[in-house]
């Protein structure tokens, strides 16, 4: 019976222990986990993925609408040079 005292006495003493040390670790740990990591550079990649795509269909987008643009000025001069052609004809 003398035993059960001394029994409990240490299960105290290990819970306090065990208290003591998930307070440390809490207190320890202040950076990231490995996976964590990993996590937050997988969404960064597909962000940048999504982000690479619409830049780069903008910028298609951008350059075929300069170059509709730059035609329809070009055919607007051919179409003021052809009228002029045949206002001079018809004078002469």
């Amino acid at each position: 019976m003398g035993s059960i005292p001394g029994f409990l006495v240490c299960v105290k003493v290990y819970k306090e222990r065990m208290i003591m040390a998930r307070r440390e670790h809490q207190l320890v740990k202040a950076g990231f986990t490995l996976v964590e990591l990993l996590v937050y550079i997988a969404i960064v990649g597909i962000v940048v993925i999504v982000a690479g795509q619409a830049f780069s269909n903008s910028t298609k987008m951008r350059v075929r609408t300069q170059s509709m643009l730059k035609a329809s000025e070009v055919a607007e001069n051919v179409a003021k040079l052809d009228g002029v052609r045949r206002c001079w004809r018809g004078w002469g």
